[in-house]
């Protein structure tokens, strides 16, 4: 209804753009600029022109401010949309505030466990996820574990928030899925994020006598973990602690044949903005030495950082091709991907 009666569309956007999650809002200033560059003339919706006006605020990477300026988009700037972005302790709370208020939050950002179970397996009435399933993701690392020649024995990092209680859950998470596939699990005290001492969970690793660490750490604290490990003596044979770990892990596999061509496909997919970048990167490098990349992708803003050319395609059918910014500024691609009328 606020959106019926208001010429201008208000949409407020929240993610972590400082703090320790920083590095997964780096790209939103890119990605903001791009909408609002697309959308500039506003959207045509039942021969109604709408302005459209995206506001977006920093969480600073704290779920309390999350919810507040939530609140304070949604009440003092009057969004008819909200879009929390990033990690569960932006989505959660956003969340929340969106269904106290009666406000869309739209979001695609966890595995919808992460979003659904802490509410106590509740349906939302305003809140409209996204996103794969915990079950997806877990039959990619057991298939990854239980190939390896390893001991079996499975070491998981999980840090003390809504990630890793739902990650480490032993109704549906990684643990009992694990066992089930024969693999062995330790699974020692949840790490408090920021945390500079990692010992207890190293200690248990090696105790164990884990081959295999898994888990879910943001970079931040990755890096104090392997720094700790190895000078504490713990070197895992495979240590996967992220989906983008499984993406270098597949890309160094296509790559030891030394081929002239890479194909990937939607390889993008279910990572964060900061690991896309990285991923970007790596990338970049590979084409950079010569390989070239046929890349099937719908992560945008991937794409078109590395990208030579592009080609569009609509139901299988070609509807423009040649530079990325050209091809972007495509009357028809504009329409059937963003529904922005010429």
């Amino acid at each position: 209804m606020r959106a019926a009666s208001n010429p201008t569309i208000r949409i407020g956007f929240v993610s972590p753009q400082t703090g320790a999650m920083g590095s997964f809002g780096e790209t939103d200033a890119y990605a903001l600029d791009f909408v609002r560059k697309h959308i500039g003339a506003g959207l045509d919706i039942r021969g109604t022109t709408y302005a459209v006006e995206v506001i977006e605020r920093d969480s600073q990477s704290n779920a309390n401010r999350a919810a507040e300026v939530a609140g304070e988009l949604i009440l003092n700037e009057e969004v008819q949309i909200i879009i929390p972005a990033s990690t569960t302790d932006v989505t959660l709370p956003v969340s929340e505030q969106a269904e106290l208020n009666g406000v869309p939050s739209v979001s695609s950002t966890a595995p919808w466990q992460a979003v659904i179970m802490p509410r106590g397996g509740e349906a939302f009435e305003w809140t409209y996820h996204f996103f794969w399933s915990l079950e997806d993701i877990i039959a990619s690392f057991v298939n990854m574990w239980s190939s390896a020649e390893t001991n079996k024995k499975v070491g998981l990092l999980l840090p003390r928030n809504t990630d890793g209680e739902v990650w480490g859950s032993e109704e549906f998470g990684l643990p009992p899925a694990l066992r089930a596939a024969g693999l062995e699990v330790v699974k020692p005290s949840l790490f408090e994020p920021r945390t500079n001492d990692f010992s207890a969970q190293i200690a248990a690793f090696k105790s164990a006598g884990c081959d295999i660490l898994g888990g879910l750490v943001f970079p931040g604290d990755l890096r104090t973990a392997a720094i700790q490990c190895a000078q504490q003596g713990f070197k895992p044979k495979i240590a996967t602690l992220t989906l983008l770990d499984r993406k270098r892990l597949e890309l160094a596999r296509a790559m030891a044949g030394k081929p002239k061509l890479l194909l990937l496909d939607e390889i993008a997919g279910g990572l964060t903005d900061g690991e896309a970048k990285d991923l970007v990167t790596l990338i970049a490098r590979l084409r950079d030495r010569g390989v070239t990349i046929i890349w099937i992708e719908h992560v945008l803003h991937a794409i078109m950082a590395v990208a030579d050319r592009m080609m569009v395609l609509s139901f299988g059918e070609k509807i423009a091709e040649g530079k990325p910014d050209a091809v972007m500024r495509d009357a028809e691609v504009r329409r059937v991907y963003m529904g922005i009328e010429a």
